[in-house]
């Protein structure tokens, strides 16, 4: 029992840590303790304001539309409640033109770096009540100081991706605890798949009360002019081609589409060209990989674009070799509106949206035989993988619409600022 009386230990440490900060502004003589007095009547304030917090500075991030919609379906709902909403960057360099022109008020304020006087000072002076964060964690010291600060409702929404071990034994019970803290734990944490709500509360051990699912979703909305892929490209009518979209990152798979890819080009009569778009920190390394298994003339990378929508449209069939999403990614629901059944493997966060031999085929993952086995299967039943296509852009329109989305975001707001 002795090794969970030490992490017991250190979590209360940790949690207190903000303490060094008044210490340090306070004598010996007891002003500390008029300290911990204001900071009670603090935590009694009726403050009503919301503060939506970025993680990136403004003009970084990737996917970070969605999480904009968010903030700006909050303010509106801030609007008709007589309630300020403001949103905190690290650093700001240009605002998107979406939160500009909403009535959101941006800050450049670091919440993590910030010592506890400045963070009051902050959280005070805007009257602010509820925080909003994505991906900080279901508990942090940073809560204590908030809540000390005067905050009253922390909602986390989590979109940390991959895999995590399921806690048992003391390990759990002491996550449990933790989690239950009001003080150091989140009020409610959000979950944006199926997938994540089981690993926060099986993985993070957040009691179940605390747990809400709002489920990712993209927007409903006629699709562009379908693009020539073919032409763009100078490819053959008869040639076979399937897409990928994300960052270039060893996470993301590549290397193992690339693998997969030249293991397959004999057995399709070497007609299938795949098209990567996305930029990142390993995309020369993915070149040179290509260039490495002779297959330079069957890849092609794109690097990032603008019109994606209307590029999905020119291709046959999507595929998404991502080692960790949140469940599934919106680069997936995208594939799926455009008509495009996928190819993912069977990692539990990956594949969520994915119905094997429905919508989408679902390979072994590390099993680069099986995974250019379903790419085999693609290339030689055209029928089949078009009206898996098919279903699979109806499954989007009537499972994943972002309006689902912000309304269920929106009645958890409505709820916790009642």
């Amino acid at each position: 029992m002795k090794l969970p009386a030490i992490c017991l230990i250190r979590w209360v440490t940790s949690a207190f840590e903000y303490q060094s900060d008044m210490f340090n502004s306070c004598s010996r003589r007891g002003r500390f303790s008029r300290q911990r007095t204001i900071d009670k009547k603090v935590m009694n304030r009726k403050n009503k304001n919301i503060l939506c917090v970025a993680n990136l500075p403004s003009d970084v991030g990737y996917a970070w539309w969605l999480m904009e919609s968010f903030w700006i379906e909050i303010a509106e709902l801030g609007q008709r409640r007589a309630i300020r909403s403001y949103l905190c960057y690290p650093k700001i360099n240009s605002v998107p033109e979406l939160i500009r022109s909403s009535s959101i008020i941006c800050d450049e304020f670091d919440l993590r770096s910030s010592t506890y006087a400045q963070l009051k000072e902050y959280i005070q002076s805007r009257e602010i009540g509820l925080v909003y964060f994505s991906d900080i964690g279901s508990h942090s010291s940073l809560y204590v100081k908030l809540k000390l600060a005067g905050v009253g409702k922390i909602i986390y929404h989590q979109h940390t991706p991959g895999l995590r071990p399921r806690m048992e034994g003391w390990k759990r019970w002491v996550k449990l605890l933790i989690n239950s803290s009001p003080l150091i734990s989140a009020d409610l944490n959000i979950a944006p798949t199926d997938f994540m709500k089981k690993r926060l509360l099986y993985a993070n051990c957040v009691p179940e009360y605390k747990v809400a699912l709002v489920q990712n979703g993209i927007p409903i909305k006629p699709l562009p002019h379908p693009g020539d892929l073919r032409q763009l490209l100078n490819l053959s009518q008869d040639s076979i081609l399937a897409i990928s979209l994300g960052r270039a990152n060893r996470y993301k798979g590549i290397k193992e589409l690339i693998d997969a890819v030249a293991a397959v080009e004999d057995r399709v009569g070497g007609c299938l060209h795949v098209i990567h778009i996305g930029d990142g920190p390993h995309l020369d390394e993915f070149k040179e990989h290509a260039v490495s298994r002779d297959i330079a003339d069957k890849f092609h990378f794109l690097g990032r674009r603008t019109d994606i929508l209307s590029l999905l449209q020119g291709a046959d069939f999507a595929i998404h070799p991502s080692k960790g999403e949140v469940g599934y990614s919106l680069a997936i629901l995208e594939y799926m509106y455009c008509g495009l059944a996928v190819i993912v493997p069977d990692n539990p966060s990956v594949c969520g949206a994915t119905e094997h031999n429905f919508d989408g085929l679902i390979y072994q993952e590390e099993d680069i035989e099986d995974f250019a086995g379903r790419i085999e299967y693609a290339c030689k039943n055209r029928k089949k993988i078009e009206k898996m296509g098919l279903r699979a852009h109806s499954k989007v329109v009537n499972k994943y619409s972002i309006n689902d989305t912000h309304q269920a975001l929106i009645s958890i707001f409505s709820r916790m600022i009642e």
